[in-house]
């Protein structure tokens, strides 16, 4: 989510209007079922959400480095009039701290901010510069943050960068109660007036909690937490303790289990569904000269490279059944003999083929993390225990040179404490065959504390070393 500040010419004297955008389609919001039990909470519904979908994009971008791409801006937009004029807006990004894609072609001079836990990509300056200032921002206004630090949830530094502002906003709240709000001033207004307040904090804190607990496996995730999600979680607990309608009921551990059951409730999903519903890409320019393999001239080189990344909560075996029943059931449709013989990945080859080439991508990952129960108690003895897995599928192009990538990331991902543990996976989707046009290998991921937030800069560097 990124916060839009937009101001008109003419208002000068008034404050920033910060505006919370989603960076997907309004139709990919359906792909997020844990969306809906989380809105519930927070007394909000789909319909109260900006997405890409809400954004008029100007007739033509502003000039702009180049730049990578995390999810489309909708083309339904294009034929909007007359758009959101660069000089008007203000971007404060969050959970990255790079303005991508589209919204970068036309927004990237007008970053003033971020707060992220990602690797810093050193697109927004320690200082903003002058002359980025808008013209039509009051002097008042205090610089935007720029916060990169480690975290397990995002979600954690925006509620520890807001908390003095939250809290002085309550107090505010409960000292202009009653007739500042144009009620009566008697005792019983003043009562239902904090209760109220008490209760926004907490649908509030509820929103900020559930990203938090997802993030970080409610606290449990090795190698990800850190003090600044413990003292967030601390700080939102006591936000919906406050609130009378949530004090005797809030059980945090049912609370994230309720979630995170929803969030793996994709299995009914299209595969190319479940593949786009967390998905990340980025263009990752290539300063070395690369030879492009298969081309006839032996000299052309890519200027950038295109990597994807898929992070799925179901595991690679699951995903191979599934787009097997599903080019079963597409056959059956269109009354084709099916053929016995074939092996059973390569329909979901198939589909992970037809992502790429759709997307242009040049390198494609698929990243899955999952949990399998035990026949062991867990450790607080309370029934069967569990164990968290990860899994990493590799498939590059010849644009990429093929399997370069692959071995110079595979190098990097079993070397040394930065390393992934990876361990080659015999499920059939691995591709030696030089007559396809793809370069296929999949591992068992034992660092399961490495998630996207790391692999994707490692995949990055593999991209460029690899050349």
């Amino acid at each position: 989510m990124r916060p839009l500040s937009s101001q008109g010419p003419d208002r000068r004297s008034q404050p920033k209007l910060y505006i919370p955008l989603l960076n997907i389609p309004y139709a990919d919001i359906a792909l997020r079922p844990e969306f809906g039990v989380l809105f519930k909470y927070a007394n909000i519904e789909e319909k109260h959400l900006c997405t890409l979908d809400d954004i008029p994009l100007p007739t033509s971008p502003s000039p702009s480095p180049s730049s990578s791409s995390s999810s489309p801006l909708s083309e339904d937009n294009a034929s909007k009039a007359p758009g959101l004029r660069s000089e008007n807006t203000e971007w404060i990004l969050t959970d990255h701290n790079k303005l991508t894609g589209t919204l970068a072609q036309h927004y990237s001079t007008r970053v003033s901010g971020c707060i992220d836990h990602h690797e810093d990509e050193h697109a927004i300056p320690t200082t903003k510069p002058t002359k980025t200032t808008s013209p039509t921002t009051p002097k008042s206004h205090p610089p935007e943050p720029r916060i990169i630090q480690k975290a397990g949830s995002c979600a954690s530094l925006v509620t520890l960068h807001l908390r003095s502002a939250w809290d002085s906003l309550r107090t505010s709240s409960s000292l202009t109660s009653g007739a500042a709000h144009g009620q009566s001033e008697d005792e019983s207004s003043l009562l239902n007036d904090g209760s109220t307040t008490r209760i926004w904090d907490a649908q509030v804190a509820y929103l900020a909690l559930g990203a938090i607990l997802i993030d970080t496996a409610n606290l449990t995730a090795k190698g990800k937490v850190e003090p600044v999600d413990r003292e967030a979680i601390s700080y939102l607990e006591t936000q919906i303790m406050a609130a009378s309608s949530s004090s005797s009921s809030f059980d945090r551990r049912a609370f994230y289990e309720e979630i995170e059951t929803a969030k793996k409730n994709v299995g009914k999903l299209p595969i190319e569904d479940i593949l786009r519903k967390d998905y990340k890409v980025w263009d990752v320019d290539m300063n070395v000269e690369v030879e492009v393999a298969g081309n006839r001239n032996g000299n052309e080189k890519p200027k950038s490279l295109k990597l994807g990344i898929s992070s799925v909560v179901l595991n690679l075996s699951f995903l191979i059944d599934k787009a097997d029943r599903e080019r079963d059931r597409e056959r059956e449709d269109k009354s084709e003999h099916e053929d016995k013989s074939r092996e059973r990945t390569v329909a979901f080859n198939d589909i992970t083929s037809s992502f790429m080439t759709k997307r242009n991508l040049d390198v494609f990952a698929i990243m899955t993390a999952f949990t399998t129960t035990t026949d062991e108690d867990d450790e607080k003895g309370e029934g069967k225990g569990s164990t968290f897995q990860r899994e990493l599928k590799l498939q590059t192009n010849e644009r990429a040179g093929r399997g370069r990538v692959g071995e110079r990331f595979l190098e990097m991902g079993k070397s040394g404490g930065e390393g992934l543990g990876l361990e080659d996976c015999d499920l059939g989707l691995g591709s030696s065959d030089e007559r396809s046009p793809f370069w296929r290998k999949t591992w068992v991921q034992r660092e399961v504390g490495k998630s996207r937030k790391q692999v994707g800069p490692m995949l990055r560097l593999a991209m460029e070393r690899s050349c």
